[in-house]
Parts: C-alpha cells; structure tokens; sequence
C-alpha cells in the first residue's frame, strides 16, 4: 500500500463510521477516531515507503474529511472492517474507563471533580492499554468519556467485578503522585541538559531516577512509606506521561541537582564496565540502542499487584 492508498482507505473508513455509527464533533474526539483508524490500518504491515509522521496523516485526512471530499469509488470490504474494528476498540475503552471511575468514585473519591475526573481517567489508561495507543486517541477518549460521565448513574451503577483490580492499583497510583511527579521533572532534566532530542525515554533510564530520588526523599519533600512504593506502577506512569503524552514537567531546582547526579552515576556505571572483565561492549547492558535506557543493579522486577 502506497501513502496516497492509505489517505483513500482513512477517508473511506472514516466515510463508513459516520454512515454506520456517527462521528463526534469535538475535534479533540474526531482526531481520536482518525488516530485509531491509522493505527489499526498500519497494524501488521510492513513500513509504508514515503509515509509521513502520523499526526501529518490524520491532519491531512481530517482536511480532506472537513472540506466534505468523498471517496468516489466503491467501498471495499477492508475499509468497512476497519471502521468497524475502530468504532469497537473505541466503545468498549470508553466502557471499560467510565466503569473504573464508576468504581473508584463509589469507593474511594466521593467528591471528585471534572479535572479530577480527566486525571483519574489519565492514571488509569496506562493500566488497562497496551504500547501504541496514541496522544490523539487518548484526548479523543478523555473527553468522549467526561461528555457522557454522569454522576448520579456512576454513584448508583452496580460495580464491574471485572475492573476491581484495576481500581486497586489506580487507588496506589494515585497515591504515588507526588513520586512520580518528582521522577518525572528528574528525567525531563535529565534528558533537556544530557539527551536533548531523544524520541523515546527507556524504562530503566525511569527506573535508575526512580531509585536515585528514593535515595533522597527530604530533598524532594517527599512524605510516603519507601517499603510500600510500588516501582513497576509509577515506572508505567512516568512513560506512559513523557512517551504517549508529552507532558514534561518544568524541572524543579530540585531535580535539575538531582539530574547531575544521576549523570555521575551512569558515567561511574560505564567506567565500571570498561574496567570489568565482562565479555559484552559497555553499550550492552549499561546504554541501550537509545543512548538512555541504563540497567541498574537497583533494578527491582515485578509489577502491579
């Protein structure tokens, strides 16, 4: 499939979703359906030659679709698929988040407010999404679900059994807001005074700052038990905010310290292993392929739970 196909397959599928299931008309929410129709378009396929960044596509598809172009020719049955596929994707997350707030206000935020609503919704998509969800869709879903959230049908609705869990680890996520906002201002210093320009911060780069600022917790004025701070959790939340979302905290005097030190420790790490006997090159296991993922012997392994 050609650039100019794929534009012709959005613009159809996008044709085919309005026929069949209506579009929104925010444009935050039409950009989200556009986002998921590219990405499950895209999905399985081998790289398209030519193709621009997708945030160009979707614009492009959405001028087409705002000036009223129609596909002139007949709809194939794989462009219906894809509508069909989006508009499922994109009902049953809007479901699935509008039962964990339903859950999680009845329980535990009685009195949540409509951006604590939109930051609820934001902490809790990284648990229930996998890798590839894009800013676009979550804007589009954020605000599909804060239109349709009703208060009294949450706080009378019977609770999902299937999203307690879920609730569980939002509720610790939630609680470990100002960690993770302390490890994300450290990595955005990190990366805007030693990596400028890196496209995708690494886990273990999240990780290695995560165990630097549990090492100083005053500094940050941080007030939490260390023994129950679940990493895996706030790791998620960190990439899930800096990788998907672009949400870079200004870096505190705080963290713009605390990020030369992080250096000093990754330099030590790498002058360590060019003194060890290991066998490997020192950019395997210390530096990844993005020149800021760092293994750590603080490394702790597990996930939610």
């Amino acid at each position: 499939m050609a650039a100019p196909e794929l534009e012709k397959d959005l613009l159809a599928a996008l044709q085919i979703y309005h026929q069949v299931y209506g579009l929104p008309t925010a444009p935050e929410q039409l950009q989200g359906v556009a986002a998921t129709l590219l990405r499950l378009a895209l999905a399985n396929q081998p790289p398209i030659p030519g193709l621009q960044e997708p945030t160009q596509v979707i614009n492009q598809v959405l001028q087409l679709w705002n000036a009223g172009a129609i596909v002139p020719t007949i709809l194939h049955q794989g462009q219906q698929l894809l509508a069909t596929q989006a508009h499922q994707w994109q009902a049953n997350l809007s479901q699935q988040v509008t039962d964990i707030l339903s859950a999680y206000i009845q329980h535990y935020a009685p009195g949540l407010d409509r951006h604590g609503i939109q930051e609820t919704i934001l902490t809790a998509l990284p648990l229930i999404t996998q890798n590839g969800i894009t800013s676009q869709e979550v804007n589009g879903l954020v605000g599909k679900v804060l239109d349709s959230f009703d208060w009294q049908t949450a706080l009378a609705s019977q609770i999902n059994p299937g999203v307690i869990d879920v609730v569980k680890h939002l509720v610790t996520a939630c609680s470990q807001k100002p960690l993770e906002n302390a490890v994300s201002q450290t990595v955005t210093a990190y990366i805007q005074k030693f990596a400028p320009g890196i496209e995708k911060i690494g886990e273990n780069l999240i990780e290695q700052t995560l165990s630097a600022v549990l090492k100083q917790p005053v500094d940050f004025d941080l007030n939490l038990d260390l023994n129950l701070v679940n990493h895996q959790l706030l790791i998620q939340q960190v990439s899930f905010k800096l990788n998907i979302m672009k949400q870079s905290p200004p870096p505190s005097k705080t963290a713009l310290a605390m990020a030369a030190q992080l250096q000093g420790e990754i330099t030590k790490l790498q002058q360590e292993h060019q003194h060890s006997l290991a066998p490997e090159p020192i950019t395997q296991g210390v530096v990844s392929a993005d020149g800021l993922t760092i293994s750590s012997p603080w490394t702790s392994p597990g996930g939610p739970g």
